[in-house]
């Protein structure tokens, strides 16, 4: 699960170094091994339920998403003339991740619970990477592919809320509504757009984070 991480948390350094390019490459490496972590996991968990007997898996690596240490980082506001970001507010709050080793009895922590939610971390991370870029040299063809990956993060949030405590789960459904409710904007879909920044209010009108 480190290499996840690190590939992740890689990204993000790029991305800050404005490195699209390798940002882009960590980021889809963070996937990749991410989609095998999975993998293993559903074999470890199929050897179980045909075995059924734990002296047979005792030994077998334990696989657990454990507790996490969660920054967010934002990234600076673009200085090219073409940028979109005078027009409206872009979420930028890129996301590292790191193990918590030295927790304590007693202390909470953010808790991944399974891969959907590192797989919306790591996303959302991508998303914002190619977000930038586009609005940086206003390409409307970029930004029609931004919104697809915001969605396949969305899609992945709603398959498994990723964190216990709930004002990290917000923060990023906060920065997908706000940030698709800017590219439709942009893509002249102003109906779209109403949606996802009706959507925003609704959060801030509500205690409730189970919006999806």
């Amino acid at each position: 699960m480190e290499r996840i991480l690190n590939m992740n948390n890689e990204g993000v350094e790029y991305f800050l170094a404005g490195n699209y390019r390798a940002a882009k490459k960590s980021l889809r490496t963070a996937l990749m091994y991410l989609k095998e972590f999975h993998e293993e996991c559903q074999r470890l968990r199929l050897l179980r339920s045909i075995e059924n007997q734990i002296s047979l898996i005792k030994d077998a690596p334990h696989h657990s998403f454990g507790d996490l240490i969660l920054q967010f980082r934002r990234v600076p506001d673009s200085l090219n003339e073409k940028s979109c970001s005078q027009q409206h507010y872009i979420y930028r709050n890129a996301i590292f991740a790191f193990l918590d080793l030295t927790q304590k009895k007693g202390i909470s922590t953010p808790q991944v619970q399974n891969s959907s939610g590192l797989a919306a971390m790591i996303i959302f991370n991508m998303s914002l990477v190619y977000h930038y870029h586009a609005e940086c040299y206003n390409s409307t063809k970029n930004l029609r592919n931004v919104l697809s990956l915001y969605k396949k993060s969305l899609e992945a949030l709603k398959a498994a809320p990723w964190f216990s405590h709930k004002s990290y789960n917000t923060m990023v459904l906060l920065g997908i509504l706000n940030n698709m409710g800017a590219i439709f904007y942009d893509l002249a879909k102003y109906k779209n757009a109403r949606d996802c920044f009706k959507a925003l209010q609704k959060m801030f009108k509500t205690s409730k984070t189970t919006l999806l």
